[in-house]
């Protein structure tokens, strides 16, 4: 089976359960717990990217297929393991959902973690890492065993810690090197990651613009944070995630032929757009017949779930455009600038507007921030291709 191939089944079978639980279980969830579930996994996310540093991206770079050297990272991962137990018995004894939150965010490290190690020994395994536990959870999720926000989080937290033992007993990872070759190769990774600072920024400000509208309450104490918001945020992800696939394999093109995406800007604006208006047709024509046929969940608004899937599927398409400028290195803090700018935007809507009136808010915003990515792509393949052609004419 080629690599393609088993790439896509796998995240067809990861997307399909991340559905079910969409239409299964989060509607269905006890009034308040939706809202404090994704308010819990927004700061998850959060602290899973503080505590890599943005590592992740580089330990492909240094591992570079290398059984050796990924042994020698192992102890790390055992480390992460080890506070799992500490930081769940925290959560129960103090009835708090932060030490959850925390509990996430360590068991997404550490996935991050083993997925940086294991992306170029295993292309195949790497995609098992990624989708096997979403598969996993959607269907213990629609058992409906677990209905509150602290549940889900342990279980999510169970099913990703699993997936990755799994994933290092089969590459056999497990070793103990000694401090000196491990502390040496760190040092190693430490000294790569100190070039990509724009890269765990950029990253967080992607963060803080995905779920905006789930942290700017909190931040400003504007009212409880409310399911159907937290609903449409949801929805909008899965959609997110639909569109990143396509831009993900466009930036592993960019990662290998970095030269000649100096040629490809044009291109690259246009497919961003063509993905922003197939991927709106689909769903919204999904949603409007979901809604005509009954099916779509009373408690919840088709209307800001439509509103927040185009907000999401204008930032997958302005994800594409940033990672050809991470490909040709040009313009990476104006692109966290624009979006900080939305992430600004987002808290000026939360604290001025009724909920009904904030995805429309963001979707202008990110519209223009999609117009403006372009002309900076635009801008850099351009004055990329002129340096690159007075250089053969020189020669």
């Amino acid at each position: 089976m080629s690599e393609s191939l088993h790439g896509g089944l796998w995240q067809s079978a990861s997307f399909a359960s991340r559905l079910l639980v969409l239409i299964l279980v989060l509607p269905f969830l006890p009034s308040g717990e939706l809202a404090s579930y994704v308010f819990a996994t927004s700061i998850a996310v959060l602290v899973a990217r503080l505590l890599l540093l943005g590592l992740d991206d580089e330990l492909p770079l240094v591992v570079r297929a290398d059984y050796s050297r990924a042994k020698q990272l192992f102890p790390i991962v055992l480390i992460f393991w080890m506070l799992l137990p500490l930081i769940v018995g925290a959560g129960i004894f103090s009835g708090s959902w932060l030490p959850y939150a925390v509990l996430l965010g360590t068991t997404g490290a550490t996935g991050l973690y083993v997925s940086g190690v294991v992306r170029t020994l295993s292309p195949a395994d790497f995609e098992r890492l990624q989708n096997l536990q979403w598969i996993l959870f959607g269907l213990l999720a629609v058992t409906h065993l677990f209905s509150t926000a602290e549940s889900l989080i342990v279980l999510r937290s169970a099913c990703a810690v699993s997936t990755q033992l799994l994933i290092v007993f089969k590459q056999r990872l497990f070793s103990i090197p000694s401090w000196s070759s491990m502390s040496k190769l760190l040092a190693e990774l430490w000294s790569s990651a100190q070039h990509s600072w724009y890269k765990l920024a950029s990253n967080l400000s992607l963060v803080g613009a995905m779920r905006g509208y789930i942290l700017w309450p909190a931040v400003l104490s504007s009212g409880p944070r409310l399911d159907t918001v937290a609903f449409a945020v949801a929805c909008g992800e899965a959609l997110w995630q639909m569109g990143m696939v396509f831009a993900h394999r466009r930036y592993a093109r960019f990662s290998e032929v970095r030269d000649a995406v100096v040629s490809e800007g044009k291109s690259v604006i246009a497919s961003a757009f063509v993905l922003v208006g197939a991927l709106s047709l689909v769903v919204l024509s999904g949603i409007f017949g979901v809604e005509y046929l009954g099916w779509f969940p009373s408690a919840h608004s088709s209307r800001m779930v439509a509103e927040a899937a185009l907000f999401y599927i204008l930032l997958a398409g302005f994800c594409l455009l940033r990672f050809l400028l991470w490909s040709v290195r040009r313009f990476e803090w104006t692109v966290i600038g624009i979006l900080v700018a939305i992430i600004s935007v987002q808290g000026a809507i939360v604290y001025s507007l009724e909920p009904d009136y904030w995805f429309p808010g963001a979707t202008v915003a990110c519209l223009i921030a999609l117009a403006m990515i372009s002309g900076l792509v635009f801008h850099a393949t351009r004055s990329g291709a002129q340096r690159s052609g007075a250089s053969s004419r020189a020669v």
